[in-house]
Formats: structure tokens, sequence, C-alpha cells
């Protein structure tokens, strides 16, 4: 588990994300990215599975779990200040951590 000073919650930032951030996709992912008003604040992040992508709760909840352990053994590789909501694609599920690693890298160090 990401820890709370890594992570927000949907309900209250989900709108302002979507209004003020851009939209960036890659094979495995959706991003929604948003610049936080101090750049030195810590990379913070959020995960939202739709259950059209993976209908059953138990592979929803094992993919969350999955990209956060990704994300949390390399949280230090990532830039700061920086509010993310990760939406993963069908195929996420299948690929492997270093594919996920290599996804997110791509996309957040540019």
């Amino acid at each position: 588990m990401l820890s709370r000073q890594n992570r927000f919650s949907l309900k209250t930032d989900r709108f302002r994300i979507e209004k003020e951030g851009k939209t960036i996709h890659s094979p495995l992912f959706t991003y929604l990215i948003s610049p936080r008003e101090n750049h030195s604040d810590p990379l913070r992040f959020a995960i939202l599975v739709s259950k059209k992508s993976l209908p059953l709760s138990v592979t929803r909840h094992a993919l969350k779990r999955r990209l956060t352990e990704v994300i949390r053994h390399h949280l230090e590789s990532f830039p700061t200040g920086k509010d993310i909501i990760l939406i993963p694609k069908k195929n996420t599920f299948s690929a492997t951590p270093d594919q996920i690693l290599s996804d997110l890298q791509h996309i957040l160090n540019f």
C-alpha cells in the first residue's frame, strides 16, 4: 500500500484533476496528470479500475495491488509535484511488472 502522502481520494480531487490536468494515452494506461501548486510536494497517485474493463472485483483489486506495489518500490525514480490518476486498460492485467514500470517511467519522466 502506498503511504498516505503518495495517494489521494478520487472523491475529493478527481474533478479538479480532470479539469486542470491533461490526458495521456499509452498502451497500458490512460493517465490524467495535473501539476500541484508546490512542485516539491510528493507525487500522488489514484488508481481507477472500471467494472467495464474487469468485471470481477477480485481481478480489479488484484490489479490495484500489483500497480501500487510497482509504484511503491520505484517511487523515488518518479518526479515530484504531480497528481496522477491511472486508468488501466484491459491488457494491463496480463502485463509484467517490468512492462508496467517502463510504461510509467516513459510517461512520467518526459
